[in-house]
């Protein structure tokens, strides 16, 4: 455990030298590196070439040595990367041919450092400029061995034995190797790197494109819903309500025959009643969908809950001359928010009696099946065309007409879906076309299990 520490504060330092990944491009970091490491490998050199009797060598190799300084500090603290390498690769072929001709030529290790030179400078050049470096080394390492070959007084033989140039060219590879082994080591943790960071950013990218996409939806959905709450605002609405100003006019003229009066209060009050409807369905769905709605789930007693309601109703399908019937246990206990509850049933019966033509029964039951509850609304209307069955749950659905035209936006099904689903339960139905609909309800009974859900 005590290395770790270290470990950490060298790659740190190390990172500080070299340069940032997140400041500084690759090819920055790599010529960063081969400046360090090359002005670390020829400090080490000059003592061997003193010691080797080769002083003239030792200086090329301080001179370099103080290029190399000059150029990494333009490099990493000045920004001048470009300038720095186009210096390093002219220092290194200029050192290069000097150390030929004072380092036993074709006979010496220079030919090496050729080669790991070239090696260098096209792994931090642009790649357009490829070729014009192949070309220069080419055409100086063939220069130097015609020079060599026809002037060979030009080289100097500065070794006093073979045991010294073996020594040297000994020394020499292990140097090179060394160098490359830490460049190339260092190109490719490097590489692994970016390789990684870029596919985290495609990740991140393609992560953002499902978000924007589901977004995109969001906004379609919404806007749908916009609308279809400025339809039902501007026609659904305004329709009803100009029908009853109409019948308020012609009512409070005393021309109207007794008869005809009263023909008119009850159309007035069907519409002030489906109007009604119409308007408390808008208002519920539109709080549940700008401020979200806070379910309020409690154990309640399925009948105290709904006879109320389901009386209501059954008083408005007898004025329609529908047989209304419900069958309730009233032991049963079910856990449901108290106003969803009733606005689901209260919607699902009224569309009962609004498509369902007189003479026609409509019947409410609930009963127990395993952990659940599930409450039927069975009427023997229209039934849902199958072209409709879709999107009988969304606002995709047109506004269709009662048996007696009464008016209906398709919202009520929306909301019963919406709130059944918020309390925990599910909602379904079947539907033959003139035949009649049965819808269902299902809500869990077991208290425990469903307050769970909620936390």
């Amino acid at each position: 455990m005590s290395t770790t520490p270290g470990r950490n504060r060298l790659r740190d330092t190390w990172e500080y030298l070299v340069g940032s990944r997140t400041q500084y491009p690759l090819e920055q970091r790599v010529f960063n590196a081969v400046c360090l490491l090359t002005l670390i490998l020829h400090v080490a050199i000059i003592p061997f070439n003193f010691f080797t009797g080769l002083p003239q060598i030792a200086f090329v190799y301080c001179c370099t040595a103080v290029i190399c300084l000059i150029v990494y500090y333009l490099s990493r603290f000045k920004s001048r990367f470009q300038l720095g390498t186009s210096v390093f690769a002219v220092t290194a072929l200029t050192a290069l041919s000097c150390n030929y001709f004072l380092n036993d030529g074709i006979a010496g290790p220079t030919t090496l450092a050729f080669f790991l030179s070239f090696q260098f400078i096209i792994a931090i050049k642009p790649q357009r400029t490829y070729w014009f470096w192949v070309m220069i080394h080419l055409l100086l390492v063939l220069a130097l061995y015609q020079a060599e070959s026809y002037h060979p007084e030009w080289v100097a033989h500065s070794y006093d034995s073979f045991s010294e140039r073996v020594a040297d060219n000994y020394f020499s590879y292990i140097v090179i190797l060394i160098l490359t082994f830490f460049c190339v080591t260092f190109l490719r943790r490097s590489y692994y790197y970016e390789k990684v960071q870029a596919e985290r950013r495609a990740e991140s990218i393609e992560t953002q494109h499902l978000q924007i996409a589901a977004q995109h939806l969001q906004l379609e959905r919404l806007n749908q819903e916009k609308n279809k709450l400025f339809s039902i605002i501007s026609h659904d609405l305004k329709s009803p309500l100009a029908s009853i100003c109409s019948y308020l006019e012609l009512l409070s003229e005393d021309m109207v025959p007794a008869e005809q009066r009263k023909e008119f209060e009850k159309e007035l009050l069907m519409v002030t009643g489906n109007t009604s409807e119409l308007l408390q369905n808008l208002l519920s769905w539109s709080k549940t969908q700008m401020e979200g709605t806070a379910v309020r789930l409690a154990q309640l007693n399925l009948y105290q809950t709904l006879h109320a309601t389901l009386d209501v109703q059954e008083t408005t399908a007898e004025k329609k001359g529908i047989h209304l019937s419900y069958s309730i246990d009233d032991s049963m206990i079910v856990v449901a928010d108290y106003d969803m509850l009733q606005l689901v049933v209260r919607n699902l019966v009224s569309n009962a009696i609004k498509f369902t033509d007189t003479g026609g029964s409509i019947q409410v039951k609930a009963y127990r099946e395993d952990d659940h509850c599930r409450l039927v609304v069975k009427d023997t209307g229209r039934g849902i065309p199958v072209d409709k069955q879709e999107d009988i749950f969304t606002l995709k659905t047109s506004s269709t007409y009662g048996t007696n035209n009464e008016k209906g936006v398709g919202l009520g099904l929306v909301m019963c879906k919406e709130f059944t689903e918020l309390q925990g339960g599910r909602i379904w139905f079947a539907s033959v076309e003139g035949q009649g609909t049965t819808f269902y309800v299902s809500l869990p009974l077991h208290v425990d299990k469903q307050l769970a859900m909620f936390g």
